[in-house]
Order: C-alpha cells, then structure tokens, then sequence
C-alpha cells in the first residue's frame, strides 16, 4: 500500500506542474499581444529594417505536368526574423525563454512563389517558436505550384530543371 500511495503523488504533482506551465504561458502570451497589432511590421521605427531569413526544404514532387509545364511539390518553409514587441524578461515570467504563439497573431512576411500557378499556396498555419529575445521562427508546410520552362521535345536529356522564385 505505501507504494500505491507514492505513486499517486507523484503523478498528482505531475498533473498540477503541467497545468501551472499552461497558466504561466497564457499570462506571457497576454502580455506580448497587448496591443499587437499582427498587420504592422514588428518594429518601433519605421526607418529600421525587418530582415528575414528564408529557407526552403523540398519534401516531394507530387506531380510535373510536362504539356502545361506546372510543377507540384511539397516544401517546408522556413523563416526567421526580430520582432520588436515580442522581447521579455525571462526572470520575469517563471523562466520561459520561448513559447509558441498561433502564426495568424503575429506579423508574418509577404513571401510568396513569384512564378506560382494560381493564387492558392495551400500554406497551413502553424505556429510561431518565439524566444524572449524577440527572434521569431515560423516553419510552415506548403504546396507549390509552380511554372517550370521544360522543353518537351528533347526526348534525350531526361533531366528537368525547375526554378521556384520568391518575392518577399
């Protein structure tokens, strides 16, 4: 019987420190988006620079449509970059030196596929990892489409090169 009753404590304690991070984030996320606006660009003058680091993971071709020239494929998309309004005092809020904030309440950069087919990018919406210096990281599974310059009557080169340019 008393290792039943250890047990149980210490899953108890478990269960309460799980709920008590939860309260802890909820109360540095409300402080952070006090007065955010997600439409501005995250800094406090507008002479200063938001620069973006983007990276891209090809996943898989799902499809190249020879006869209209379209490619199709699966990508991450990485990008990184400092948001001014999103900086705090770790010692301020119980440690946390990150926390994940929904990518549709923060700024997000315009990156889009400048030669993609379409207006539909297929790009979810996860979250953001934001650390308490304020640096942001939003990676985001999408689906391409894009055109690609393939030259259908060269039946000996069997290699295909597709470019996918980006406007940000």
């Amino acid at each position: 019987m008393p290792t039943m009753t250890c047990l149980m404590i210490v899953l108890c304690g478990c269960l309460a420190e799980v709920v008590f991070g939860d309260f802890e984030a909820r109360q540095l996320k409300s402080h952070l988006l006090l007065n955010y606006d997600p439409g501005l660009r995250p800094v406090t003058d507008v002479t200063h620079q938001t620069t973006v680091e983007v990276g891209i993971d090809f996943r898989q071709v799902i499809e190249i449509d020879e006869k209209n020239q379209i490619m199709t494929s699966v990508v991450w998309l990485r990008q990184y970059w400092y948001d001014e309004a999103l900086v705090w005092n770790s010692t301020n809020f119980w440690g946390i030196s990150y926390i994940n904030i929904p990518s549709n309440e923060v700024w997000l950069p315009d990156t889009v596929l400048y030669n993609s087919v379409g207006n539909d990018h297929n790009q979810l919406m996860t979250n953001g990892v934001i650390n308490s210096a304020g640096y942001v990281t939003w990676m985001a599974p999408c689906v391409f489409r894009s055109s690609c310059n393939i030259d259908i009557y060269d039946v000996i080169n069997t290699n295909r090169l597709c470019f996918c340019r980006h406007q940000y």
